[in-house]
């Protein structure tokens, strides 16, 4: 398993609860933007409102997560228009996120390299992930722009245990290596609980 991807996990979950303390709570719908102790960008989509994330955390039930981690394409291999059409495909989902009640939340933050960023998705349910994962805005960006974006894709699922602030525990690993031939070398790794 990659550790410094769950260890980025962890620090943009911290980000949220870092957040939770200093903002109000509300129930509306909410996108904010902040920023992880080192200055990088972090934002943060509350669907059901901060006040559902604040109710996980004290709930301790099982929440499920999908992280995801990217590492893009070097400037020089990237097509004319894709970093525009991968922010406006990421802003469409946002839009979407916020009519999505199976979403609990999706936190999005540059990584350490200040070059990647990654996700990560949480849910009440494990079946709300494949509902996500199904929308025609997801399915097109999986399709069509992540081969030209990115060089290998990570996507870690799985649990938080005894909720939010719960300990990750990672139950699958989808690997894409898009730099293999003409179509995406494709790895599942399940990993023992």
């Amino acid at each position: 398993m990659n550790s410094a991807d769950i260890d980025f996990l962890r620090e943009v979950r911290t980000a949220v609860l870092d957040d939770l303390k200093s903002a109000p709570v509300k129930y509306t719908p909410e996108v904010s933007n902040g920023h992880l102790p080192d200055r990088r960008p972090v934002r943060r989509v509350f669907p059901r409102g901060r006040g559902h994330i604040a109710e996980l955390v004290d709930k301790r039930d099982i929440l499920y997560f999908v992280g995801f981690i990217g590492d893009t394409r070097k400037s020089s291999e990237l097509d004319d228009g894709i970093r525009k059409q991968i922010w406006d495909t990421d802003q469409q989902l946002v839009k979407q996120l916020l009519q999505c009640p199976i979403v609990s939340g999706y936190f999005s933050a540059e990584r350490a390299d200040r070059n990647n960023w990654g996700n990560l998705v949480i849910f009440q349910s494990a079946q709300a992930i494949s509902e996500l994962v199904t929308s025609k805005t997801h399915a097109a960006a999986v399709k069509n722009l992540s081969p030209r974006y990115y060089r290998r894709v990570r996507i870690h699922s799985g649990e938080l245990m005894g909720g939010f602030y719960g300990e990750i525990q990672v139950r699958k690993t989808i690997l894409l290596d898009y730099e293999s031939a003409t179509q995406p070398a494709r790895s599942v790794v399940y990993w023992d609980r």
